[in-house]
């Protein structure tokens, strides 16, 4: 029987680290031993020398110095990969470029589509804009890359509170995020090797 082909969307990838990174990482290299995963997201000018599990296929990006931040693009190379993934179901993490790359993927293939809403994207919209009219303007256009998805889920209730709020119907189900958790049966040896490893007092 053949393996279920699973595309995970997202805009950001290591070596930047945040949450929605890890999470994504953590599925795909679960899945990935079920079922054969992709991970479609940007480029970046930094090196990622980790091997994965899964595929990789990174696209483009510009980097904008003052934020930090490197905006994804969807190169030649990237839409090729695509076009040639032949996925069975598309879970994008973030509503921007590449999750928006998912989401025309899977209307023109006719396969489902699923999101997961990770942030408050109001308040970081005006976090970096200050301004109420152009941060509501965002809100619209990813409120309307979530409603064109199958399934929306929100990582916790409050989040799915601010997702029904914001305009995505149906009101986002709730599905946690999970973690890999080493148990330590005696903490000073633990506390002892961090402290020496990590410089850690």
């Amino acid at each position: 029987m053949a393996k279920l082909k699973i595309g995970l969307f997202i805009d950001t990838w290591f070596p930047m680290i945040d949450g929605v990174i890890n999470v994504v990482n953590n599925y795909a290299t679960e899945l990935s031993k079920y079922a054969e995963v992709t991970v479609f997201t940007c480029g970046t000018k930094k090196k990622d020398n980790k091997t994965y599990p899964f595929k990789l296929v990174r696209g483009g990006s510009v980097v904008v110095p003052f934020l930090d931040y490197e905006i994804p693009t969807v190169n030649p190379k990237f839409q090729k990969a695509l076009k040639e993934a032949n996925l069975d179901i598309v879970h994008i993490h973030s509503p921007f470029t590449i999750g928006k790359a998912g989401v025309e993927y899977a209307q023109k293939h006719n396969i489902p589509v699923v999101a997961t809403l990770h942030s408050q994207y109001y308040k970081d919209f005006y976090r970096y804009t200050k301004s109420k009219w152009l941060s509501e303007s965002l809100l619209k256009v990813i409120v309307k890359v979530f409603n064109a998805c199958d399934k929306v889920y929100a990582v916790n209730s409050q989040v799915a509170v601010v997702g029904e709020e914001y305009g995505i119907v149906p009101k986002p189900d709730v599905h946690n995020n999970g973690t890999h958790l080493d148990y330590i049966a005696n903490t000073k040896p633990a506390f002892d090797y961090f402290e020496k490893k990590y410089g850690i007092g």
